[in-house]
């Protein structure tokens, strides 16, 4: 393999992530996750490893451990948003986080994370909320290599909730992760 991808999932086991009504942030999560899978099991050129496949809960150093360890090139960890409780509903979209004080081995976190916003919002239809710098979370900041959150939608908007249940846009959001991810690694070695 060129290149090495490490996925992690957001949240599972006992950490349920957000809950809005009966749904489950973690189980998004992990849907999102097998069709990415499929996308890439489709290709040669990247390793991926995942931080989980079924409903377990890895801790956030073992998260961090996977990528470091087989030295990952890139690190995308998918998450769903949240506004909490007497907020506005009306909010939606997708947001990128990324760590902006470290300067990483191959890219920054900040390009990759520009070229996830552009992507998963594109392939999604969803808003891009833009990319944000989030220095105090402890996968981004302790992976050696380009890391971000993807914060695919927002379970208390009810339109994007509906849509989050939906596979056929959790393979949208999968294809924008995939084109990212791609379109990051072939632009490393210019």
């Amino acid at each position: 393999y060129d290149k090495i991808l490490v996925i992690d999932v957001g949240h599972g086991g006992t950490d349920p992530g957000a809950v809005v009504g009966k749904v489950m942030e973690k189980n998004i999560n992990l849907e999102i996750a097998k069709e990415l899978k499929k996308l890439f099991d489709q290709q040669t050129k990247v390793k991926v490893y995942y931080t989980r496949l079924e409903d377990q809960k890895p801790t956030y150093q073992q998260r961090v451990e996977v990528a470091n360890s087989v030295e990952a090139d890139l690190f995308l960890s998918i998450h769903q948003n949240y506004v909490s409780k007497g907020s506005d509903s009306y909010i939606h979209g997708v947001e990128v986080l990324y760590d902006g004080e470290e300067e990483q081995q191959i890219r920054t976190s900040k390009e990759f994370a520009r070229i996830c916003m552009e992507a998963v919002s594109e392939a999604s239809g969803a808003l891009s909320r833009g990319i944000v710098e989030q220095n105090d979370l402890f996968v981004l900041n302790h992976t050696n290599m380009a890391s971000v959150i993807v914060e695919t939608g927002y379970l208390t908007n009810s339109n994007e909730h509906e849509k989050l249940l939906t596979k056929g846009y959790q393979e949208k959001v999968a294809k924008g992760m995939y084109a990212a991810v791609m379109k990051a690694l072939e632009t490393e070695d210019e």
